[in-house]
C-alpha cells in the first residue's frame, strides 16, 4: 500500500498542449520520478527484518490505535498483507522517534514548510504531485501528527494555499488539479474530531473553503465544488459552532463576490448544473444549513435567504425534470432532492406554527393574552414583529398606502376585502388550485396581481366625491348667510315702517332697495359658482380658458379673471356692505393669488356679511380674506422670483466655467451636518475648486448613514517694607558747596545712567559728535535718549552761567546736560544714530518673514495632497448635507476644516475627523505619508500688520535721517553728515527692496486665499494658515488614537489567540485520548438515509438533544 502511495499520480494532459506544455510536462515527470526513487530510497534505508507475525499483529494493532481514521478504514487496513504492515509500522516508529529530521515528508513540519514556501514571484511552490502527496499523508496520519500538525500552523498554511488557488480567475489545467487536491486534503483533515476541532478553532478555515464554490472542474469524479459543499454540510451537521462559522463564510463571500444575497452563488448551480449528484449535494446542504439550528431565531434568518432566492419556485423548476433520469442513480439522485425538498418545507411549516404559539405565548407572558378580535392587541403585535425582522419601514410604507382607502363605507369595503385576501395570498407558500388541492407558489418575490388600476379609479372617485361635498357645503353656507341677511333688512324694513309711519314712496324706496340687493347677491351667488368651477378645474388640473365664464366680469380663469371679481366687489359690493373678507372699502389688493380652496383662510365661506343701516358702508374684516391671501401670494411671488434669479444667476456662473449644475443628493436616513459656508457659483472663477470633484470619490454611503445618522491661587501680595536705614534726625545742616539747578527726581533719573556708562562728559560729547561706534552701542544711545536735556532744563543752565556763577559748582547731573547741550539738535541726532543701529535687524526680520511666508504659499498651492483631503471631504459633506441648501455645493469655506472634530457619529464615539481619516488611509494611505505642512506652522502666528508697521517705521526712520542731514552741523569733529549720508544710500536700496518683496508675497498670499475662496479683508495668513495647521494637527492626533487603538487591538488579539491556542492543544489532548474517531461524513450521509418522515425526525431529535445539553451545561 504504501509503495502504491509512493508512485507520483499522472496529470491530467490536454491534447491541446503547445510544445512549451509538453516541455514542462516532460521535465515535471522526470522530477517526479527522481523524488519518487529518493522516496523509496528513503524507505529502503529503515528497512529491518520481519517479525514473526504474532509480533507484528499486536504492534499493527496499536499503530491503528493511535491513528485518527473512522472504524471502517480500519477495517481496510487489517486486510493489508504482514510485509504492508511491517512497513507501515516501522514509517510510524521512525515517525514517532523523530527520525528523518526536517526533511523528510512524513513529519509535519517538513508540510508546513513546503505550503508556506514561495518562488521569486511570490507564488506558491505546491504542484500537483505534493498536493495528492499531502492528500496521502492526511489520510493515513496519527493522532499525534494531526496534532503537531494543527499546532504548528498546518491548517493556517493550508488556508493561504486556498486563498491563493482559488482567486486565480483563469486557472490552468494543473492549477485546477492543486486546488482539487487542497480540498481534498481538508475532507481528509476533518473526517475525525481532532481534524474537525481544529479547523474549527483555526480562524478563516471555514471561509477559505467557502471560496471554493464557484470551482466546477477537477479531476476526481467529484468535482472540486461539490467537495467544498459536502464539506460545509458535514461542518453544518457537526456542531452549533460550525454551523454559525459557515453562514458567516457564506456572508463574506457574499460581500467579496458582491453578490445581491447570500447563497446566491448555491442556488444559481442548484437550477443550471446538469450533473444531479451536484443538485443533490446543493439540496442536501440546504436542508442541513437551514435545520441544524437549534434555536427557531437562528434557523429562520437563514431560511428568508433563500425563500427570498425563490428557492422554492427553483425546485419546482428543475423537478419537474425528475421523470428524464437516464439509469438507476440517476434517479436515486432525483429522489435525495426530491426527499430534501418536502424536509425544507415541512420543517418551514412546523417553524412558521412554532412562531405563532411563541408569539401568543409571549403576549400571555406579559400579562396581555393576545385577543385576535381587537384591533389594538393585534397592530401591538404587528408593530413588534416588524420591529423585530427590521421591516418597520416596509410597514409604515404599506400603512401609507392604506390610507389612500376612501371614506366611505360602500367603497372602502371592497377594497379592504382585496387587500385581506391579497395579504393572504402573499404570505401564503401554498396555494390551492380549482380542484383543491395544495400547489407551491412559482415565485415568492413575484406577488398576486393586484388590481392597482381599480384601486386608483376609486381614489379619484373618492376625491372627487370629497371634493364636491366640500363645494356644496362652501355654497350652502354662503347662500344662507344671504339669506339671514335679506331676512333681517326685510325685518328692519318693517320695523322702521311700522314705527315712523313709512310712507308709500318710503316703501317703494326701501322695496327698490332690497331688489337692488337680490340682483346683486344673485350676481355674487353666480360669481361663486364661477369661484367653484375654477377650483374644480385645478384639482382636476385643467386649465380654464383666459376670459372665460360668464356674469359681470367673473368666473374667468387667470390673472384677468379674478382682477374682474376683485373690481366686482370695489365698485359695487362696498355700496351694500357685503364686502369680501380682508378687502377694505374702495382699495383693491395687488397681484391676487389663486381662489383659496374650501376651509382655507380667504376662502368665500369666511367672508363676513354685515348688516347695513342707513346705507352705511362697514368695516371690513382684515384678518385673513382675500387681501390677506392677495398679500400673502405677492410675498411668497417675490420670494420665489427672487430664488429664481439666484438660481439663473448660478446656472450662468457655472455654464461660464464651463462646470454642471450639481444635483443635491438626498441620503436616506437625517444626517448630522457638517455647517460650512459655501462658495457660490459666481465665486468660483479663479479658485481651485473647479479643478476638484467630489465625483472621484467612492465611499460607502450605507456605511457613512449608519455612522452618521441622526443616532485660582492666592495672590500673594508684595510686601512693601520701609527702608532697612533710617535718616538721623540729628544730622547737621551743612553749608552746601554743589548747586543743582533741578529737583531731585530728575538728578536721580539722570546721575544712576551717568554712573552706568563710566564716562566723562567730554567723552560722551565727542562720540555723539563723531558717531564713535565703540562707545555709542545700542545701549548707550538708548540711555542718552532718556537723559536728553529738555529745553527748559537748557534754559535754566543758560541763565546760571549768564548770571556770572561758576559753572564748576554745579552738580554732576547738572554739569553733564550743559556739555550735551552744546550739540545740536542731540535728541534728532540720537534718534538717527538708534535708527541706523536698528535697520539691520528690523530689515532681517523682515526678510525672514517673506521668505517664511512665500514658503507657506508654494507648499500650500503646490500640495496636491491637500487637494485630495479637500476633494474628499466635500464628498462626505455634500452627501451629508444632502437635501439642504448646503449640499450640492462646489467648494466650501477652510474654516469648516476646524469643525470636523466637533461633528460626531450617531454613537457619539468618533467624528467626521475620524471617518475621514479611514476613508483616506484605505483609498489614498499615500496621502496620509505625504501630507505635512512644517513651513505653514512656521507662520501661523505672522502678521501681515506688524510687518508692514516695521517697513513704516524703518521708512520714517530712513526719511528722518534725510530731513536731519538738511540742518548745519557743528562745525569740527562733526561727522554726522558724512557717516548718515552712506548710510541713508544704502538703507534706501535695501527699504525699497523689501517692500517690493513684501508687496509681492502679500499679493502672493492674496491669490492663494482667493484660489482656495478666502476673501475679505478679514482673510489673514495667521487665520488662513492656522486653520489648515490646526487640521493637520488634528488629523495626526486622530491616527496616533487610531493607531493606538489598534495595537491594543493586535494586542488583545494575540492574548486570545495564544489562549486559544493553549485551549485548542488541551482539547486536541483529550481527544487524543479517545479510541476509533468516528469518520464524520460516513455519520453525515447516515443521518440523511431513510425517507423523508425519518429526516425529519432526526432533526427533532438534534433540537432536543441540543436543549437538554444547554439546560445541562447553564446549570452545571
Amino acid at each position: 500500500r504504501r509503495k502504491s502511495r509512493l508512485v507520483p499520480r499522472k496529470s491530467m494532459i490536454n491534447k491541446k498542449k503547445s510544445k512549451a506544455d509538453k516541455a514542462n510536462a516532460r521535465m515535471e515527470t522526470e522530477l517526479n520520478t527522481k523524488a519518487a526513487a529518493q522516496r523509496k530510497k528513503t524507505f529502503d534505508e529503515i528497512d529491518m527484518p520481519m517479525p514473526s507475525p504474532e509480533e507484528i499483529e499486536k504492534r499493527y494493532g496499536k499503530i491503528l490505535e493511535m491513528m485518527a481514521l473512522p472504524k471502517k478504514n480500519q477495517e481496510k487496513l487489517w486486510e493489508q498483507t504482514d510485509e504492508q504492515k511491517w512497513r507501515l509500522i516501522l514509517a510510524h516508529e521512525n515517525f514517532a522517534q523523530g527520525g528523518g529530521g526536517h526533511e523528510e515528508k512524513n513529519t509535519p513540519e517538513y508540510w508546513i514548510d513546503y505550503m508556506t514556501k514561495r518562488n521569486g514571484s511570490g507564488v506558491p511552490i505546491m504542484d500537483v504531485d505534493s498536493a495528492n502527496e499531502l492528500h496521502s499523508v492526511l489520510r493515513t496520519a496519527h493522532k499525534d501528527f494531526l496534532i503537531s500538525f494543527i499546532e504548528q500552523g498546518g491548517i493556517s498554511a493550508l488556508n493561504e494555499l486556498t486563498w491563493h488557488f482559488s482567486t486565480i480567475i483563469d486557472k490552468t489545467i494543473n492549477e485546477k488539479d492543486i486546488m482539487s487536491g487542497i480540498v481534498a486534503s481538508y475532507k481528509v483533515l476533518m473526517n475525525n474530531n481532532i481534524g474537525m476541532e481544529g479547523a474549527l478553532i483555526v480562524k478563516g478555515t471555514i471561509t477559505a473553503i467557502a471560496m471554493a464554490l464557484d470551482y466546477v472542474d477537477g479531476v476526481d469524479p467529484m468535482t472540486t465544488t461539490e467537495q467544498a459543499v459536502l464539506l460545509l454540510s458535514v461542518v453544518c451537521w457537526y456542531s452549533e459552532e460550525g454551523r454559525k462559522q459557515v453562514v458567516e463564510a457564506i456572508k463574506d463571500i457574499r460581500v467579496r463576490r458582491r453578490e445581491a444575497n447570500r447563497f446566491q452563488t448555491l442556488v444559481y448551480m442548484l437550477e443550471h448544473t446538469t450533473n444531479i449528484s451536484f443538485k443533490a449535494s446543493i439540496a442536501t446542504f440546504i436542508t442541513t444549513v437551514c435545520n441544524t439550528a437549534r434555536d427557531l431565531e437562528d434557523r429562520i434568518p437563514v431560511r428568508n435567504d433563500f425563500l427570498t432566492l425563490d428557492v422554492i419556485a427553483v425546485y419546482t423548476r428543475i423537478l419537474k425534470h425528475a421523470s428524464e433520469a437516464s439509469n438507476t442513480e440517476e434517479e436515486e439522485q432525483w429522489n435525495q432532492v426530491q426527499k430534501q425538498y418536502e424536509v425544507f418545507v415541512s420543517i418551514m411549516n412546523q417553524d412558521h406554527k412554532r412562531v405563532v404559539r411563541k408569539m401568543i405565548k409571549s403576549s400571555a407572558e406579559d400579562d396581555e393574552y393576545l385577543d385576535l378580535s381587537k384591533p389594538e392587541q393585534v397592530w401591538k403585535l404587528v408593530q413588534k414583529n416588524s420591529r423585530k425582522s427590521d421591516t418597520s419601514d416596509q410597514l409604515l410604507k404599506l400603512i401609507q398606502a392604506v390610507l389612500m382607502v376612501p371614506t366611505e363605507h360602500t367603497i372602502a369595503s371592497p377594497i379592504y376585502d382585496s387587500l385581506i385576501k391579497y395579504v393572504y395570498e402573499a404570505t401564503s407558500f401554498e396555494r390551492v388550485t380549482a380542484d383543491g388541492k395544495k400547489k407551491a407558489r412559482k415565485s415568492l418575490t413575484t406577488p398576486p396581481p393586484l388590481d392597482y388600476a381599480s384601486l386608483g379609479q376609486l381614489f379619484d372617485a373618492k376625491l372627487e366625491l370629497d371634493a364636491k361635498i366640500a363645494q356644496l357645503s362652501t355654497s350652502d353656507t354662503i347662500i344662507a348667510k344671504q339669506r339671514e341677511k335679506l331676512q333681517a333688512l326685510g325685518e328692519q324694513v318693517a320695523k322702521l315702517k311700522k314705527e315712523k309711519g313709512m310712507g308709500v314712496p318710503q316703501a317703494a324706496e326701501q322695496a327698490e332697495g332690497i331688489k337692488i340687493l337680490k340682483e346683486k347677491n344673485s350676481k355674487l351667488l353666480k360669481t361663486i359658482g364661477d369661484l367653484e368651477k375654477q377650483l374644480a378645474a385645478a384639482k382636476k388640473g385643467i386649465k380654464m380658458p383666459e376670459g372665460g365664464g360668464s356674469g359681470s366680469g367673473s368666473g374667468g380663469g387667470g390673472a384677468g379673471a379674478a382682477d374682474d371679481i376683485i373690481a366686482n366687489y370695489k365698485g359695487k359690493l362696498d355700496e351694500t356692505g357685503l364686502v369680501p373678507a380682508g378687502v377694505a372699502p374702495g382699495k383693491t389688493a395687488k397681484d391676487p393669488p389663486p381662489v383659496p380652496k374650501p376651509g382655507m383662510p380667504g376662502s368665500l365661506e369666511n367672508a363676513p356679511v354685515e348688516v347695513i343701516k342707513g346705507g352705511a358702508s362697514g368695516g371690513a374684516n382684515k384678518e385673513g380674506g382675500l387681501a390677506a391671501m392677495l398679500a400673502g401670494h405677492q410675498a411668497k411671488v417675490k420670494k420665489a422670483n427672487k430664488g429664481e434669479r439666484a438660481a439663473q444667476k448660478n446656472r450662468e456662473a457655472l455654464e461660464k466655467l464651463g462646470l454642471p449644475e450639481k444635483k443635491s443628493v438626498k441620503p436616506s436616513v437625517k444626517m448630522t451636518h457638517i455647517f460650512w459656508s459655501v462658495i457660490p457659483p459666481d465665486k468660483l472663477e479663479g479658485t481651485i475648486w473647479p479643478e476638484l470633484s467630489d465625483q472621484n470619490i467612492k465611499f460607502d454611503t450605507k456605511h457613512f448613514e449608519q455612522t452618521f445618522g441622526k443616532k485660582e491661587g492666592k495672590a500673594l501680595g508684595r510686601k512693601h517694607t520701609a527702608a532697612a536705614g533710617t535718616m538721623d534726625a540729628t544730622l547737621k545742616q551743612q553749608k552746601p558747596t554743589v548747586v543743582h539747578l533741578i529737583d531731585s527726581q530728575r538728578q536721580q533719573n539722570v546721575g544712576i545712567p551717568l554712573k552706568r556708562l563710566r564716562l566723562k562728559n567730554k567723552e560722551i560729547k565727542r562720540a555723539i559728535l563723531a558717531l564713535d561706534d565703540t562707545i555709542l552701542s545700542p545701549a548707550t544711545v538708548n540711555v542718552l535718549l532718556s537723559i536728553v536735556p529738555t529745553e527748559e532744563e537748557v534754559q535754566l543752565i543758560n541763565k546760571y552761567i549768564k548770571d556770572g556763577s561758576d559753572p564748576a559748582y554745579l552738580g554732576e547731573e547738572e554739569k553733564f546736560l550743559y556739555e550735551v547741550s552744546q550739540i545740536p539738535r542731540l535728541q534728532e541726532r540720537l534718534t538717527c544714530v538708534k535708527t541706523k543701529q536698528e535697520f539691520a535687524y528690523y530689515a532681517r526680520r523682515v526678510l525672514e518673514v517673506v521668505k517664511k511666508l512665500r514658503s507657506a504659499i508654494i507648499e500650500v498651492g503646490d500640495s496636491e495632497e491637500f487637494k485630495r483631503i479637500l476633494e474628499t471631504i466635500l464628498a462626505l459633506g455634500n452627501y451629508a448635507n444632502g437635501g439642504t441648501p448646503r449640499g450640492a455645493a462646489w467648494g466650501f469655506k477652510i474654516d469648516v476644516l476646524g469643525k470636523l472634530g466637533q461633528v460626531k457619529d450617531n454613537t457619539g464615539k468618533t467624528t467626521m475627523m475620524h471617518y475621514l481619516y479611514h476613508l483616506l488611509e484605505d483609498q489614498y494611505s499615500s496621502v496620509l505619508k505625504k501630507f505635512h505642512l512644517p513651513m505653514s506652522a512656521a507662520v501661523t502666528q505672522l502678521k501681515l500688520t506688524d510687518v508692514s508697521a516695521d517697513l513704516n517705521g524703518l521708512g520714517k526712520g530712513v526719511q528722518k535721517i534725510k530731513s536731519e542731514m538738511q540742518h548745519p552741523g557743528a562745525g569740527k569733529g562733526d561727522n554726522f553728515q558724512k557717516v548718515m549720508q552712506q548710510f541713508e544710500v544704502k538703507a534706501s536700496k535695501d527699504l525699497n527692496t523689501l517692500q517690493e518683496q513684501f508687496e509681492k508675497v502679500r499679493s502672493d498670499f492674496q491669490k492663494l486665499a482667493i484660489r482656495f475662496g478666502e476673501t475679505g479683508p478679514t482673510v489673514q495668513p495667521e487665520s488662513f494658515f492656522s486653520s489648515l495647521v490646526k487640521f493637520e494637527h488634528e488629523l495626526k492626533r486622530v491616527a496616533k488614537q487610531i493607531e493606538k487603538e489598534r495595537k491594543a487591538r493586535e494586542k488583545k488579539q494575540k492574548a486570545e489567540k495564544e489562549q486559544l491556542r493553549r485551549a485548542t492543544l488541551r482539547k486536541l489532548k483529550k481527544l487524543q485520548q479517545t479510541t476509533g474517531d468516528p469518520d464524520l461524513f460516513a455519520a453525515y450521509k447516515k443521518a440523511n438515509s431513510g425517507d423523508t418522515a425519518e429526516v425529519i425526525e432526526r432533526f427533532i431529535d438534534r433540537y432536543q438533544q441540543e436543549k437538554l445539553k444547554k439546560a445541562k451545561s447553564k446549570k452545571e
